[in-house]
């Protein structure tokens, strides 16, 4: 049987990582003085009350997991990443597109470093 009271609490620490990245990228981008900080905050907020939550959804969860858990803790873990990772893009209004955003988080996540022609055009690209 699936122990999901620890999936939750694994994951809504997962969150809280993931929180904590975000705010390495909102500190970056306050040291370089760019104009997406807010979206990082904003991010991070809605990551870190999701991870809250789900940690409290798992408290006092039986300490043992099997090999389904494990699987199941992965595939989540990867699309929650994918969900949350694309809030800076869609917030800050550098993807409009959910689909869009979505797509091009998971494939950094993914390491295949696909992106959309999107950020080709002209008014996107800098030549020198």
């Amino acid at each position: 049987m699936i122990n999901s009271k620890m999936i939750y609490r694994i994951i809504g620490f997962l969150l809280l990582i993931e929180t904590a990245m975000l705010l390495c990228c909102g500190a970056v981008s306050l040291f370089y003085k760019e104009n997406d900080l807010q979206s990082f905050l904003i991010s991070s907020a809605i990551t870190t009350g999701v991870g809250i939550l789900m940690l409290a959804i798992g408290k006092g969860a039986e300490k043992s997991l099997n090999r389904r858990d494990g699987y199941v803790i992965v595939s989540t873990a990867w699309i929650a990443f994918s969900l949350f990772g694309m809030l800076p893009y869609y917030i800050g209004g550098y993807i409009p597109s959910i689909t869009d955003a979505f797509f091009e988080t998971m494939s950094g996540f993914s390491s295949t470093l696909y992106f959309h022609a999107y950020f080709l055009t002209s008014d996107n690209l800098a030549l020198h």
